[in-house]
């Protein structure tokens, strides 16, 4: 289900690394699966579709209800004031909230048009197609830290959709979410910064005159506490528009953990 961005020169990487696994905790996936259609012909629909890995034991006991609401909370937040999901909900049931919550929207938004004003007088139907697909999943385990991939695309009529991931980072043995700081601690936010800027013309093999020409802006190519982890690299991510262009789509970079 999850969808293609643009990675630079990631694959490789995560390939020698491998994707860590441990038996630290248990998960099950929940699922949510809807269609609506938007009027009795059927001319448009809103598709639905959430996969959540949702943790159900863990080698720290006393830590598993602080994950489960780390998860809850993390995956369904939004600033949507038309649905709330408290993080002591279980998985299903917030599915459920959402699903609906947006099911409701969409035919909505889509039952607008006075009476007179009906379909057949229109030249082209002016309903439009929507889509939520959201997945949920644990990236990987490395020395008791918890790295988990939220990724949504959401489209609600317009040019295009829009792709967001989210990766959250938790250490298992305290329940404390990691930060820049925790990943580099005896480096500025500024030292980070450099670190990437310098890794993404590496990546590319091109020049930062040539990058800013292509459209990224590398005065916002900061440390933005959206990465994962593996043994040997942290993984910043930057979606669609933070550092550059739509067209170029999301950008991953690569960092040695250990910096000389």
């Amino acid at each position: 289900m999850k969808r293609n961005c643009i990675i630079i020169l990631v694959a490789a990487l995560l390939a020698s690394c491998g994707k860590p696994t441990g038996e630290l905790i248990e998960t099950k996936t929940f699922s949510y699966e809807k269609s609506v259609y938007a009027d009795s012909k059927k001319t448009a629909q809103m598709n639905i579709e959430m996969d959540v890995e949702y943790p159900t034991a863990c080698a720290y006991p006393e830590l598993l209800d602080t994950l489960q609401r780390f998860v809850i909370s993390k995956v369904f937040a939004t600033d949507d004031s038309t649905f709330s999901v408290p993080a002591t909900t279980d998985p299903k049931e917030a599915m459920r909230i959402v699903g609906e919550s947006l099911i409701k929207t969409y035919i909505e938004d889509n039952s607008y048009l006075p009476g007179e004003l009906t379909e057949e007088k229109l030249e082209t139907p002016i309903y439009f197609n929507g889509e939520y697909d959201l997945t949920a999943e644990v990236e990987g385990i490395t020395d008791d830290v918890l790295s988990y991939h939220v990724q949504l695309y959401s489209y609600y009529g317009g040019a295009h959709g829009y792709l967001s991931d989210s990766y959250y980072n938790i250490d298992l043995s305290t329940g404390r979410l990691l930060t820049d700081e925790d990943i580099f601690p005896d480096l500025s936010s500024e030292q980070v910064a450099e670190l990437l800027r310098n890794a993404l013309v590496m990546q590319t093999e091109k020049t930062p005159a040539e990058l800013e020409e292509e459209g990224y802006s590398l005065e916002s190519l900061v440390p933005n506490g959206n990465f994962f982890l593996t043994q040997d690299h942290v993984f910043y991510h930057y979606n669609q528009y933070d550092i550059a262009p739509y067209a170029v789509g999301s950008v991953t970079i690569g960092l040695p953990r250990k910096t000389k």
